[in-house]
């Protein structure tokens, strides 16, 4: 049986997350809209371009050979390579185990079997409406800040269950057959 007090922080976990996603969603659909047509590609009055402005928007961002450097280390040693894939999905996780541990007090692992993933997506999500609203969060600083933020929510998640977490690491007593 969940307490109160988490009854309450879920609550407004949720109403939070239903907020954003209202906002994100609503300001989509108050863009330009226009109906579809039939119309053949030639016909069609912007020929499937993005507008000016959002045009230079994609513009600015540069190439794929701008943004990502061939001859980086990263890119030139594959176990380097192996091992920082390794630790952003670390990161990843840490985006989100501090709330999962709190929001699923019945499993066994407290939600860290689905931490990376729901992390991944709980990143991407934010990033996806961030965009929506028009802020421009969609490269690496845009990222780190957003994960960076995602670990301090967690953390203080952690700091607050810190003597539930800490129980976990230690070794259970064994009871004599």
């Amino acid at each position: 049986m969940m307490s109160k007090r988490r009854w309450i922080i879920t609550l407004v976990l949720l109403v939070g997350m239903f907020c954003l996603w209202n906002i994100s969603t609503s300001s989509a659909d108050e863009q330009t809209h226009i109906e579809p047509t039939l119309l053949p590609i030639e016909q069609s009055p912007d020929l499937l371009m993005y507008p000016p402005e959002l045009l230079a928007i994609q513009q600015a961002g540069g190439t794929w050979s701008e943004r990502f450097d061939h001859n980086s280390w990263i890119n030139q040693n594959q176990v380097v390579a192996v091992m920082v894939w390794w630790l952003v999905i670390m990161a990843f996780g840490a985006c989100s185990w501090g709330v999962l541990f709190f929001a699923f007090p019945k499993l066994t692992d407290r939600g860290y079997g689905v931490a990376k993933l729901i992390g991944l997506i709980l990143v991407t999500w934010i990033l996806y409406s961030l965009g929506t609203l028009r802020f421009e969060v969609w490269h690496q600083l845009g990222i780190i800040v957003v994960m960076v933020g995602l670990i301090a929510v967690n953390l203080a998640f952690g700091w607050f269950q810190r003597v539930e977490m800490l129980a976990r690491g230690e070794e259970p007593e064994l009871e004599p057959i």
